[in-house]
């Protein structure tokens, strides 16, 4: 262990994660939209997420990105996940699906 974390052998670990779509990213001029469609089967796991009851989880995500410079850019990423079960809202009711929205500004060093 470094730091006091373990390592972990995610080859062991009774959970698949394959992108169900090769992930595609058409490019305007400056904008790029990529999309990734993924399955990811976690077994009893909860490496993904932590309820015994969700085997199979569905994800469609978009992330739009604008390159202000060859170094610099702006993006926004929007999921929708499906996994049965797998997730409560604020008053404990269990949900299937879940909805995640973000934006980020990065650089790029090379």
């Amino acid at each position: 262990p470094v730091c006091g974390l373990k390592t972990i052998n995610f080859n062991k670990l009774p959970h698949r994660h394959k992108n169900i779509l090769s992930p595609i990213s058409p490019t305007f001029g400056k904008f790029e939209f990529p999309l990734r469609l993924e399955y990811i089967h976690q077994g009893k796991s909860r490496i993904y997420i932590d309820s015994t009851d969700t085997d199979n989880i569905f994800a469609v995500t978009l992330t739009p990105t604008y390159h202000l410079t060859k170094n610099a850019y702006i993006r926004a990423e929007g999921s929708y996940i499906h996994a049965k079960d797998g997730f409560s809202n604020n008053s404990g009711d269990i949900k299937d699906n879940r909805y995640y929205l973000s934006s980020e500004v990065g650089l790029v060093f090379k």
